[in-house]
């Protein structure tokens, strides 16, 4: 579980000192003199002891490593547990405990040294021997992203030698830490929804279920021929039209496109990132709210058969956050791939109408694709002018 590094000097020592006692212990025998004997001895008992010491400090210390996940927003705070067991009789005194994060957290007891590396963190750590210890380490969520503990080592003076004797983490530290995305309000959002044919069931809808044949009712002038129910007709002794269930689909479909508008400039680009995950962020809420279904799709670049990120359809709590946990694990740069592909594969997977928002940049290509979806699908695109965001509509009734 660990791995020992100590100074190449005082492993030297130690085979000085037993050559030593094995030299005094033959010039004692040539000449008899007791004390050499002695000195000998208290040279071998310290290597011994130096010996135990060494084999028992890294194979009876261990840290606790349960999977956890530590959920956070922007501004939030929370304590960072770290619990090792020390098994052996010796206790490690005035050590460092080191480990690595991103730069989504800050540590408050944090404070700089000499060499500490950036998102490195140093906290002073003692344990007691034969018994655990807890370190508790109070820490800030300062930025979406999500947060592993790397490079986690112990660094503590030898009980005996005093030298540095180095303890690295070998496994993989399972708990991490998620900064969800701080949502951004869009107004009027409200003002584009819209009922479209789909799976919610309400008896003054106006779109019908045809694959959900319910009964018949007495003909009516502009009814279809082909809904014509000729059996019941006969029976009823005048025509008869088949009824359906009622529906409408109030399920959402949100596309974001997180393609670099300008790829030369790297901080405007995360920088509207961030802004197009907050965007994002605010409508699985809004979606949540309101009880509506909704699914996302994220232009990252992904192996498999679908070569996009895809959250597909849901409700409710659960989803919602599955929806963050998504948002908040987005590289800050992250590897596209092409909008107008992802919106191809994405028009030929609907059967029904959506209501779907658009978040990022559009280019000419996309917008054809969009125009097309716009005979069947309401299209809605999220602008920004002058840091403020704003719905507008695409296609058939824009202005557009």
């Amino acid at each position: 579980m660990w791995e020992k590094t100590s100074s190449l000097e005082s492993d030297h020592k130690n085979d000085l000192m037993l050559f030593a006692s094995g030299i005094l212990i033959f010039i004692g025998g040539l000449t008899g003199k007791p004390l050499l004997f002695m000195i000998s001895g208290v040279f071998i008992l310290y290597y011994l002891l130096n010996y135990i010491y060494d084999k028992n400090i890294s194979d009876k210390l261990l840290l606790k490593n349960e999977q956890e996940v530590i959920r956070l927003f922007p501004g939030d705070q929370s304590i960072l547990s770290f619990t090792f067991e020390n098994k052996s009789r010796y206790p490690y005194l005035n050590g460092k405990l080191r480990f690595d994060t991103g730069n989504a957290i800050s540590i408050d007891t944090d404070a700089n040294q000499p060499g500490q590396k950036e998102h490195q963190h140093i906290l002073p750590l003692t344990m007691i021997s034969k018994g655990n210890t807890v370190l508790e380490v109070p820490i800030s969520a300062k930025k979406r992203g999500s947060v592993k503990i790397v490079n986690i080592d112990y660094r503590f003076p030898h009980l005996f030698k005093f030298h540095l004797i180095q303890l690295s983490y070998l496994p993989y530290f399972q708990k991490e830490i998620i900064v969800y995305p701080r949502p951004l309000v869009i107004p009027g959002l409200d003002d584009y929804f819209h009922t479209a044919p789909g799976e919610q069931r309400f008896s003054m809808s106006p779109f019908e279920d045809i694959e959900n044949r319910i009964g018949t009712r007495d003909y009516q002038y502009g009814d279809p021929f082909h809904r014509i129910n000729w059996k019941a007709s006969v029976k009823a002794q005048q025509l008869q039209t088949h009824t359906y269930e009622k529906v409408i689909d109030a399920s959402l479909v949100f596309i974001i496109n997180l393609e670099p508008q300008e790829s030369w400039n790297t901080m405007a680009s995360s920088s509207q990132t961030e802004k197009n995950l907050s965007y994002a962020a605010y409508l699985s809420q809004f979606a949540t709210e309101r009880k509506y279904p909704f699914e996302l799709y994220l232009n990252i670049r992904k192996s498999g058969s679908t070569p996009y990120v895809h959250l597909p359809e849901g409700a409710g709590m659960s989803h919602y956050m599955r929806s963050l946990e998504l948002l908040a694990r987005v590289n800050e740069y992250p590897i596209t791939f092409p909008a107008e592909q992802m919106m191809y594969r994405i028009g030929q997977a609907f059967s029904r109408p959506k209501t779907m928002i658009i978040i990022g940049p559009i280019s000419d290509r996309t917008k054809r694709i969009l125009n097309e979806w716009s005979t069947f699908h309401r299209v809605i695109h999220l602008s920004e002018a002058a840091d403020q965001a704003f719905l507008r509509p695409i296609g058939r009734g824009s202005a557009s």
